[in-house]
């Protein structure tokens, strides 16, 4: 059990200052593929300003096989009233 090595990698991003910060997250995500993109608290990361590239860098041109993305939050409820993601992709 203390052995274990992760069969693929697993990218944890709790905070992108910018812009071009997400832009590297995506792009070392793809680098790696296949692997685990994490995104905590995804409430301080996609916010109204953000939106459009994340779903941009998400659904956009760019081949993102192999990428599985989780994120989480502790405001659900709220989160979700917000308009940050639209209907049918939670």
């Amino acid at each position: 059990m203390h052995d274990h090595t992760p069969k693929i990698p697993c990218l944890y991003v709790k905070n992108v200052p910018t812009l071009y910060s997400m832009r590297l997250v995506f792009t070392m995500a793809r680098s790696v593929a296949p692997c685990l993109l994490i995104f905590e608290d995804i409430e301080t990361i996609v916010t109204p300003v953000t939106r459009s590239y994340f779903f941009n860098e998400v659904d956009g041109l760019s081949n993102n096989d192999g990428i599985l993305i989780v994120a989480s939050t502790n405001y659900r409820e709220s989160f979700l009233k917000s308009g940050v993601f639209y209907g049918g992709s939670v």
